[in-house]
């Protein structure tokens, strides 16, 4: 947001009223267009990776198993009233979720996001989180919005 200041030279007014015999007043104005001083937000995902429902992590999700996905991730200086959109897909199953996690604080915070509840499948290769994916924050960063983790499915014992 571009904001303007401008202010009466009182000066160069009294001093025109003067010159010309304190006839018509001319107000001088002098403005000047001000930087933008808003602070730009941000939010970093850190870390992705699958957890069961208690948030115990999962490096080889047997097959079969529900998973959730957690992710780490920190805010910077959010406006008050910010919110934001998680997608969390795997297997090209997309789950949304909208949070405000903090909105309104400002420096560096951390917060885990946990969302799912989807099956694992012989063919899981991926699990990616995109934060922020409609857009709705001004941020510094968007290239740390997203993160994926690989996943290695394995086969129940026998």
């Amino acid at each position: 947001m571009k904001r303007t200041v401008c202010s009466l030279n009182l000066f160069r007014h009294l001093r025109f009223r003067r010159r010309n015999g304190g006839g018509r007043r001319r107000r001088v104005n002098t403005c000047e267009a001000l930087e933008d001083r808003t602070l730009l937000a941000n939010i970093a995902v850190t870390d992705v990776y699958l957890t069961n429902g208690s948030g115990d992590r999962i490096d080889s999700p047997l097959y079969g198993t529900l998973v959730h996905v957690q992710t780490e991730f920190t805010t910077t200086d959010l406006p008050i009233g910010a919110s934001y959109t998680f997608d969390h897909t795997i297997d090209g199953v997309t789950l949304s979720n909208t949070v405000n996690w903090g909105a309104g604080q400002s420096g560096n915070h951390s917060f885990t996001h946990r969302w799912g509840g989807w099956p694992i499948l012989p063919d899981s290769l991926t699990a990616t989180v995109t934060v922020d994916s409609s857009g709705t924050v001004s941020e510094s960063n968007l290239n740390d919005n997203s993160l994926t983790a690989n996943l290695i499915p394995q086969a129940p014992p026998i």
